[in-house]
C-alpha cells in the first residue's frame, strides 16, 4: 500500500511505472504444449523425470549413502 501511495504523490515514479508498463508483453503459455507438458510433469513429487533429481533417485532405489542418512536425521524426517 505504501508503494501505491508514494507513486500517487511522485510524478517521477509514475513516469517510471509507465515506462515499465510499456515494455511489458503478454505471452500466451497455453499456445505452446511444451510449457504445459513441463508444468504438469513438475506437479508430482518425486518429480517424474528422476534424472533431473539424482539424490531423489538414489533414495528411492535404496542406494543412499551415510551422508544422506545424516541429512535426513538432522532434518527430523528419519530414515527412508
Amino acid at each position: 500500500m505504501l508503494g501505491a501511495y508514494r507513486t500517487l504523490l511522485a510524478r517521477a515514479e509514475r513516469e517510471k511505472i509507465k515506462s515499465i508498463a510499456a515494455k511489458m508483453t503478454y505471452l500466451e503459455l497455453s499456445a505452446d504444449n511444451t510449457f504445459y507438458d513441463a508444468f504438469t510433469s513438475a506437479l508430482y513429487l518425486p518429480h517424474t523425470e528422476l534424472d533431473r533429481f539424482p539424490s531423489v533417485a538414489q533414495l528411492l532405489s535404496g542406494n543412499h549413502n551415510e551422508h544422506a542418512d545424516t541429512l535426513l536425521e538432522e532434518d527430523g524426517h528419519g530414515q527412508c
